[in-house]
């Protein structure tokens, strides 16, 4: 999914480069290894490249898709989630082009409900995913609503 070679190379993407165990961590892709359980492929990532959000309030929500073609999994989306006392704000960006944006929800349910209505992040009603994980461990499976 990334040219790590120009991470390593060209001068504008020095800050990535700095970081860039904890950047394909958050962003990258992930070769599948079990074709029954696609969904764990990220599970130990997180712990891999010794990141970790130390939170009971913030969560970094990321959407994992499948890619049959080349048998790789891939963030395809983050968010941030921030909880309150009765509701949860979650913070994102949907396009490069478009500015940042702020959705509350009550539950975590109705944020997921949200996330299932987004076309983008489904393939052939076949393929797997799209997973959704918090802070790196595996939260559900996405189903697509209409």
């Amino acid at each position: 999914m990334f040219d790590t070679d120009a991470i390593d190379n060209v001068d504008r993407y020095e800050i990535i480069k700095k970081k860039k165990d904890m950047f394909t961590t958050l962003y990258g892709e992930k070769k599948v290894t079990d074709n029954k359980h696609p969904e764990t492929t990220f599970s130990n990532n997180w712990k891999d490249h010794g990141f970790h959000i130390d939170s009971d309030r913030i969560s970094l929500l990321s959407i994992v898709i499948s890619d049959p073609d080349s048998d790789v999994v891939f963030v395809g989306h983050t968010g941030i989630l921030i909880k309150y006392s009765d509701y949860y704000l979650f913070v994102e960006k949907i396009a490069f082009e478009q500015p940042y944006q702020a959705t509350k929800v009550r539950t975590i349910d109705e944020l997921l409900h949200i996330l299932s209505l987004r076309p983008e992040y489904f393939g052939d009603e076949e393929e797997a995913g799209p997973f959704v994980y918090a802070n790196g461990k595996y939260l559900q499976t996405l189903k697509k609503s209409n």
